[in-house]
């Protein structure tokens, strides 16, 4: 099966099954419309979606033209900081007044509530612990279905609000990442995904006609001076690159590396000193990776 009839099929499934409209995707091939219209007899919403959606932050309000222009902007607030970390400073009294200003302002002036989410680079290489492969799925859907339910709930009271979803999988691409036919393919994908989602656009890298190639975008980025990183953030994704490179996908490259750099081959037999020195060097290889991986 080719990747682009994996792509529309996976489409049709998730249309037919969670009762999507999916009038606005367009099918390229007889077979994966034939895909679509087979799922399509049984329109039957799985618990576990109905349920996850109940779970998501609400705007339980009636009638919300009753409620003063001030007063959509309050309850607005309270909404959006539901999806908000404790922590972060938009949960004091100060940053919710900022952002309640913000709202009304752009309110009074009939413009779009634009949000703009900087995500979905690519799938993990890690097909054992984080993903079953470099195609989207039910993750992605889900992802989708929380900020369309957030965008439908806004526009309940204003109705103009819409996110933008810019994919920063290729201008912070490093050796370690998925190859870049990899990352257009999934890019592809997710756009064809998120047309089943009215209030939701994708952007895979070229978010200006001045931009001719992924390389010019990588450049573009790089001339972009990074905030300074705290000690903390670096514990953490110290951590979380420790824990990435402890896969069996890197322990077999690094070991694969150190049997090279004294000469063996992966099938020979060698010494127990011999198995010693290349698990000292395979330590090596890995350690100084998550070193300066952590340090970029």
């Amino acid at each position: 099966m080719s990747t682009y009839l994996k792509t529309t099929s996976i489409i049709a499934l998730l249309s037919s099954v969670f009762c999507l409209d999916h009038s606005c995707v367009c099918y390229g091939c007889d077979e994966s419309a034939s895909f679509m219209r087979e799922h399509q007899a049984n329109k039957q919403t799985p618990l576990w979606v109905s349920h996850y959606k109940e779970s998501l932050p609400k705007l339980m309000c009636e009638n919300p033209s009753n409620f003063s222009m001030d007063q959509k902007a309050a309850i607005i607030t309270q909404y959006l900081c539901q999806f908000v970390p404790p922590k972060v400073h938009l949960h004091d009294e100060c940053g919710q007044t900022k952002l309640c200003t913000k709202i009304l302002s752009l309110m009074e002036s009939g413009k779009q509530f634009s949000f703009a989410l900087c995500g979905f680079p690519f799938k993990s290489k890690n097909h054992k612990e984080k993903c079953l492969g470099n195609h989207v799925d039910v993750g992605e859907y889900l992802a989708l279905m929380n900020l369309q339910v957030m965008m439908g709930n806004i526009k309940n009271f204003y109705p103009k609000a819409h996110c933008t979803i810019f994919s920063d999988g290729l201008p912070y691409h490093t050796e370690i990442d998925p190859i870049y036919d990899e990352i257009f393919a999934y890019h592809a994908q997710m756009g064809k995904l998120v047309t089943l989602f009215p209030d939701i656009s994708f952007v895979s890298w070229k978010i200006h006609e001045g931009l001719s190639s992924y390389v010019d975008l990588q450049r573009e980025f790089s001339q972009v001076q990074p905030k300074a990183i705290g000690d903390n953030q670096l514990s953490e994704m110290k951590a979380f690159v420790t824990k990435e490179m402890n896969t069996t996908f890197w322990q077999e490259k690094f070991l694969n590396e150190a049997l090279q750099f004294y000469g063996f081959t992966s099938g020979e037999t060698v010494g127990k000193r011999q198995k010693q020195v290349v698990s000292e060097k395979k330590n090596t290889l890995k350690n100084e990776k998550i070193a300066s991986i952590a340090q970029e």
